[in-house]
């Protein structure tokens, strides 16, 4: 800021005579000492500087070698992607066919199943079949031992029993054909009797 003074008058022969004074101003202040530069700037200025050629070799071989291995990361880390994908693709393909192999040996399971029952219905039918013949045998049996106990002479026990051998196997197993031919050896038993009893 500039400071203006009041004017200075001084006498003359010719009278008062204004002589003006020039602006005052303070001292103008130092220029304060600059600051150090700072680190940054400190690096900045050495990267000015030129470099060597070896110095320049060796700045190319180390970028070139960051390079390398940031490709080689780059390429490890892809194959470990395609390695978990596979893995992962493997462990489906896996488990699919175990499905698939679960599903097949149930089904064969069922069929074992279903023809392990077919061949016990098959024994069991087998087993009343023979358990019936037997009872068919057996209820025949006692019918011939009945019959043949009333008889009250020999002569009429051979008769009787001549007769009823005349029944096969096959026929005590069927109720029809054993019922006829039990019907017949009745009648003619019947007749022979008759006879016996006009001759007397």
């Amino acid at each position: 800021m500039k400071y203006k003074l009041r004017p200075h008058y001084i006498e003359s022969s010719d009278g008062i005579l204004e002589v003006p004074q020039e602006d005052d101003t303070p001292p103008p202040t130092p220029s304060p000492e600059p600051e150090p530069p700072s680190e940054a700037e400190v690096k900045r200025e050495k990267r000015k500087k030129k470099l060597s050629e070896a110095q320049l070799q060796a700045l190319a071989k180390g970028r070139a070698k960051v390079q390398e291995n940031k490709r080689k990361r780059e390429l490890e880390s892809i194959k470990k992607r395609n390695q978990k994908k596979k893995e992962e693709s493997e462990f489906a393909e896996q488990g699919m066919k175990m499905k698939v192999e679960a599903k097949a040996a149930k089904s064969e399971k069922k069929k074992e199943l279903t023809k392990n029952q077919q061949m016990r219905q098959r024994l069991l039918e087998k087993k009343k079949k023979s358990e019936f013949e037997q009872a068919q045998r057996d209820n025949w049996e006692h019918m011939k031992d009945s019959a043949l106990s009333q008889c009250e002479n020999v002569e009429d026990f051979d008769e009787l029993l001549g007769h009823l051998n005349t029944i096969t196997d096959e026929d005590v197993l069927d109720d029809a054909k054993l019922k006829s031919k039990l019907n017949n050896i009745f009648v003619l038993y019947k007749n022979d009797e008759q006879e016996q009893v006009e001759t007397n």
